[in-house]
């Protein structure tokens, strides 16, 4: 698959040469020249994304050079972390499962799907902070299983250092943490009490070392202690609410309530209305910041010479964190809306993650089969079976006025039909299957006997609900990308809750032959 797709960006590159143009890198990353000549201040400054994916780039910039030798490497990268997401979910589905062989069919289906290519690499490598979430959040479950069964306190360490990791990695895993530590904390009444809170204590250790140590580091620059790895949540809820057009509702919300807000960022929204993406130093609203704003800014860009983003500026921040706190005092007063935004993005979350390229951010483009209604199997399963679907995914190969159109049919070297029956196999799974899992293990626990599942089960269970409220409450519009990097927790949580019930409908089958067959007999 790597070769076939850097065969496939050689003539791309060598033809256009589209890495030469600096606006074509993604904006969550810090520019080229502040990575590559103040790699180490523009990572002590960095405040508007996590920094795991800026210092990887930056070494990239750094040791293969920019543009050509950057883009290969980041391409191979993805193509590392895809292999090891796949073998991952390998292992843990034959561990489930215990068939080795439908383990290695599922997980080649995976690999070699085209969502997962033109997700990859239409954005010629950018967009690898996906699939390193993807991974480290299926190294968790791995490290949790690990915990569970061994208590051995280097899982313990490897799962808060991967924790850790993802937070600083993808700014939606911020509060992660709290999932594996709430599913630790019944191991402390274990046969082993002493050995089982000694693993809890060391994973919160490991945590202190990555993820709060960031948060320390920014609030000795910035002076603002949260544990987000991001100052982009404000404007993320922003946006979700504009893109449902609940915009000028919002701003008549704020303007109601002006002693809530400072007076300047009330002039501001009098005046220039809500900032969404573009940002706001886009519109030129630097006159209605405070003056310590203004400075502070202009000191950090003489620190470094002028090469950081307006949108890792303090300003942003600052401007994100009232809109932040605007948005959820407007959720607070209507419920209703709130409900109807979040329906509208777990819609979308739902969608073939492929369409997400009729975003068009930046050079990922590719010609979408939407799907108007992700619950509406049908529609999916004829649409992933008809010619058109698996033709119409392409790799781009023209580039006109920074628009790119035309391109490389991906089906070549992918499975484009069956990643989309999968997606309604998962949706039935997610939303028939373990809801009736769930209430017959409630009913079987009320009734003293054990649950039909075990705590990895609920481990599973507990991150996709975190996933799916955390990547559908603020955004609106990408909701689908946000699905990479937890789709084979997905896949996996499906097939987990399918074998569930399988094995409880045997069990419940046997129990019934034997109650039946002395009747038979009489």
């Amino acid at each position: 698959m790597f070769l076939n797709v850097v065969h496939i960006l050689r003539n791309v590159l060598d033809d256009l040469e589209i890495f030469r143009h600096s606006s074509l890198i993604c904006w969550q990353h810090l520019t080229i020249p502040a990575l590559s000549e103040h790699l180490g201040k523009s990572i002590l400054y960095l405040q508007q994304t996590p920094p795991i994916p800026n210092i990887i780039l930056g070494l990239g910039v750094k040791v293969f050079g920019w543009p050509h030798g950057t883009t290969y490497f980041l391409i191979f990268f993805q193509t590392l972390l895809s292999i090891g997401t796949t073998l991952l979910l390998f292992n843990l589905l034959a561990r489930v499962t215990g068939n080795k062989y439908f383990s290695c069919i599922v997980s080649l289906v995976f690999v070699l799907s085209t969502d997962l290519l033109v997700m990859e690499y239409n954005s010629c490598g950018q967009a690898f902070y996906e699939n390193l979430a993807m991974f480290l959040l299926l190294l968790t479950v791995y490290y949790y299983g690990k915990v569970l069964h061994t208590g051995k306190p280097i899982y313990s360490v490897a799962l808060g250092l991967t924790t850790g990791a993802m937070a600083l990695t993808r700014a939606s895993f911020s509060y992660f943490f709290v999932v594996p530590a709430f599913l630790l904390l019944p191991l402390v009444r274990a046969a082993q009490p002493k050995k089982s809170l000694h693993n809890i204590i060391i994973y919160f250790v490991c945590l202190f070392g990555t993820q709060f140590a960031w948060c320390a580091k920014n609030y000795a620059v910035y002076g603002t202690l949260n544990i987000a790895a991001s100052s982009w949540a404000g404007h993320n809820f922003l946006s979700g609410i504009m893109s449902i057009g609940k915009g000028d509702l919002l701003k008549r919300s704020i303007l109601a309530e002006e002693g809530k807000y400072p007076k300047w960022f009330i002039e501001m929204v009098r005046i220039k209305g809500l900032q969404s993406w573009p940002y706001t130093l886009d519109s030129k609203v630097e006159i209605y910041l405070p003056s310590q704003v203004q400075r502070d800014d202009k000191r950090i860009q003489v620190i470094l010479q002028n090469s950081n983003r307006p949108q890792n500026s303090v300003a942003e921040r600052v401007i994100s964190d009232l809109y932040m706190r605007a948005c959820v005092r407007f959720y607070l007063k209507n419920p209703r809306i709130a409900a109807a935004k979040f329906l509208a993005s777990y819609k979308l979350f739902w969608q073939p993650m492929r369409n997400y390229s009729n975003k068009l951010v930046n050079p990922l483009f590719t010609y979408p089969n939407l799907v108007n209604n992700s619950f509406n199997l049908n529609q999916i399963i004829r649409a992933s079976l008809s010619e058109g679907f698996c033709k119409n995914q392409f790799v781009y190969s023209t580039l006109v006025s920074e628009v790119l159109i035309g391109g490389r049919s991906a089906c070549f070297f992918t499975v484009p039909a069956l990643p989309v029956l999968m997606l309604g196999a998962n949706i039935i799974a997610v939303h028939i299957i373990a809801p009736i899992i769930l209430i017959c293990s409630a009913i079987s626990v009320l009734r003293g006997r054990k649950a039909l599942f075990g705590r990895e089960y609920f481990y599973l269970l507990g991150t996709l609900i975190y996933c799916i409220l955390v990547m559908n409450l603020p955004d609106h519009g990408e909701n689908m990308r946000f699905r990479l990097s937890v789709e084979p927790l997905i896949w996996l949580f499906s097939i987990f809750s399918s074998v569930i019930l399988f094995q409880s409908g045997l069990s419940l089958s046997r129990k019934l032959q034997s109650y039946l067959k002395p009747l038979l007999r009489t």
